[in-house]
Protein backbone atom coordinates (compact mmCIF):
# COMPACT_ATOMS: atom_id res chain seq x y z
CA UNK A 1 0.00 0.00 0.00
CA UNK A 2 1.70 3.10 -0.81
CA UNK A 3 0.67 6.99 0.08
CA UNK A 4 -0.54 7.32 -3.60
CA UNK A 5 -3.01 4.26 -3.53
CA UNK A 6 -7.00 4.43 -3.32
CA UNK A 7 -6.31 1.85 -0.92
CA UNK A 8 -4.33 4.08 1.71
CA UNK A 9 -6.49 6.66 1.05
CA UNK A 10 -9.79 4.07 2.47
CA UNK A 11 -7.33 2.77 5.24
CA UNK A 12 -6.42 6.43 6.65
CA UNK A 13 -10.07 7.34 6.61
CA UNK A 14 -10.55 4.11 8.74
CA UNK A 15 -7.59 4.74 11.24
CA UNK A 16 -8.82 8.30 11.70
CA UNK A 17 -12.69 7.98 12.20
CA UNK A 18 -12.42 4.94 14.58
CA UNK A 19 -9.01 6.99 16.37
CA UNK A 20 -11.79 9.82 16.87
CA UNK A 21 -14.73 7.96 18.02
CA UNK A 22 -12.83 6.09 20.50
CA UNK A 23 -13.38 7.60 24.28
CA UNK A 24 -10.14 8.45 25.06
CA UNK A 25 -6.43 8.17 25.28
CA UNK A 26 -6.48 4.49 26.99
CA UNK A 27 -8.41 3.02 23.99
CA UNK A 28 -6.76 4.92 20.85
CA UNK A 29 -3.01 4.51 21.56
CA UNK A 30 -3.61 0.47 21.39
CA UNK A 31 -5.88 1.21 18.06
CA UNK A 32 -3.36 3.65 16.43
CA UNK A 33 -0.61 0.78 17.18
CA UNK A 34 -2.83 -2.27 15.81
CA UNK A 35 -3.31 -0.06 12.35
CA UNK A 36 0.61 0.36 12.18
CA UNK A 37 0.80 -3.25 12.22
CA UNK A 38 -1.73 -3.64 9.98
CA UNK A 39 0.12 -0.92 7.56
CA UNK A 40 3.26 -2.33 8.06
CA UNK A 41 1.89 -5.79 7.09
CA UNK A 42 0.50 -4.70 4.23
CA UNK A 43 3.87 -4.36 2.88
CA UNK A 44 5.34 -7.50 4.25
CA UNK A 45 3.58 -9.53 6.75
CA UNK A 46 6.54 -11.75 7.45
CA UNK A 47 8.23 -8.93 9.14
CA UNK A 48 5.89 -8.43 12.12
CA UNK A 49 7.56 -10.73 14.36
CA UNK A 50 10.55 -8.46 13.64
CA UNK A 51 8.54 -5.24 14.70
CA UNK A 52 6.79 -6.93 17.24
CA UNK A 53 9.90 -7.39 19.32
CA UNK A 54 11.52 -4.49 18.92
CA UNK A 55 8.44 -3.14 20.25
CA UNK A 56 7.87 -5.58 23.46
CA UNK A 57 11.65 -4.70 23.65
CA UNK A 58 11.17 -0.75 23.97
CA UNK A 59 7.91 -1.19 25.45
CA UNK A 60 9.93 -3.22 28.87
CA UNK A 61 12.77 -0.90 28.19
CA UNK A 62 10.74 1.79 29.09
CA UNK A 63 8.71 0.35 32.01
CA UNK A 64 12.56 -0.55 33.53
CA UNK A 65 13.23 2.82 33.11
CA UNK A 66 10.24 4.09 35.24
CA UNK A 67 10.24 1.70 37.61
CA UNK A 68 14.04 2.42 38.31
CA UNK A 69 15.39 5.15 40.67
CA UNK A 70 18.88 4.95 39.92
CA UNK A 71 20.09 7.61 36.79
CA UNK A 72 22.59 4.72 35.52
CA UNK A 73 20.54 2.20 35.40
CA UNK A 74 17.74 4.40 33.24
CA UNK A 75 20.60 5.17 31.12
CA UNK A 76 21.43 1.36 30.67
CA UNK A 77 18.08 0.54 29.76
CA UNK A 78 18.51 3.56 27.28
CA UNK A 79 21.56 1.99 25.69
CA UNK A 80 19.77 -1.77 25.73
CA UNK A 81 16.77 -0.19 23.51
CA UNK A 82 19.44 1.91 21.71
CA UNK A 83 21.22 -1.57 20.98
CA UNK A 84 18.50 -3.54 20.03
CA UNK A 85 16.72 -1.19 17.77
CA UNK A 86 19.69 0.47 15.38
CA UNK A 87 21.07 -3.29 15.46
CA UNK A 88 17.93 -4.49 14.08
CA UNK A 89 17.87 -1.56 11.62
CA UNK A 90 21.89 -2.09 10.44
CA UNK A 91 21.00 -5.68 9.73
CA UNK A 92 17.67 -5.57 8.23
CA UNK A 93 18.21 -2.31 6.67
CA UNK A 94 22.04 -1.96 5.75
CA UNK A 95 23.66 -5.66 6.07
CA UNK A 96 23.14 -5.89 1.93
CA UNK A 97 24.99 -2.55 1.15
CA UNK A 98 27.82 -3.28 3.73
CA UNK A 99 28.14 -6.80 1.99
CA UNK A 100 27.98 -4.99 -0.93
CA UNK A 101 30.97 -2.79 -0.61
CA UNK A 102 33.26 -4.86 1.24
CA UNK A 103 32.84 -7.68 -1.52
CA UNK A 104 33.25 -4.67 -4.26
CA UNK A 105 36.78 -3.78 -2.08
CA UNK A 106 37.68 -7.00 -1.83
CA UNK A 107 37.75 -7.95 -5.60
CA UNK A 108 39.19 -4.49 -6.03
CA UNK A 109 42.23 -6.01 -4.15
CA UNK A 110 42.18 -9.22 -5.79
CA UNK A 111 40.09 -11.28 -3.54
CA UNK A 112 37.27 -13.23 -5.27
CA UNK A 113 34.21 -13.69 -2.41
CA UNK A 114 30.84 -14.48 -2.83
CA UNK A 115 28.26 -12.16 -1.66
CA UNK A 116 25.76 -13.49 1.09
CA UNK A 117 22.59 -11.28 0.56
CA UNK A 118 19.25 -10.84 3.00
CA UNK A 119 16.29 -11.29 0.85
Amino acid sequence: MLFTEFPFLVFFALCFCVHWALPSQRERKPWLLACSYAFYAWWDWRFLGLILLVTVVNYAAALQMVASKNSRTRKRWVVVSLVISLGVLAVFKYFNFFVASATEMLSTLGFGSEQPVLD
